[in-house]
C-alpha cells in the first residue's frame, strides 16, 4: 500500500495519496508516513492542515533517533 501511495504522490494525485497514507498511519505509526501526510496537505494548498503532521513527524523522528549524530 505504501508503494501505491508513493506512486499517487509522484503522479500528483495528492488526494488519493493522502487517503492511502492516512490508512497506513492507522496501522503502522511511522514518522515518514506522518511526514508524507503533511506533504500531501501542503501540496493540496492546505497549509494549516500540513503543520500538525509535519511537526509531529519531526518530533517523532527526533525521538526515535535520539542519540544519533548526523
Amino acid at each position: 500500500m505504501l508503494e501505491e501511495a508513493d506512486k499517487y504522490f509522484i503522479e500528483g494525485d495528492y488526494k488519493k495519496a493522502l487517503k492511502l497514507f492516512e490508512n497506513i498511519q492507522q496501522s503502522i505509526p511511522n514518522s515518514l508516513v506522518i511526514f508524507h501526510i503533511g506533504r500531501c496537505h501542503y501540496e493540496l494548498k492546505e497549509f494549516e492542515k500540513s503543520l500538525k503532521p509535519l511537526k509531529e513527524a519531526y518530533l517523532l523522528f527526533k525521538e526515535q533517533n535520539a542519540g544519533l549524530e548526523y
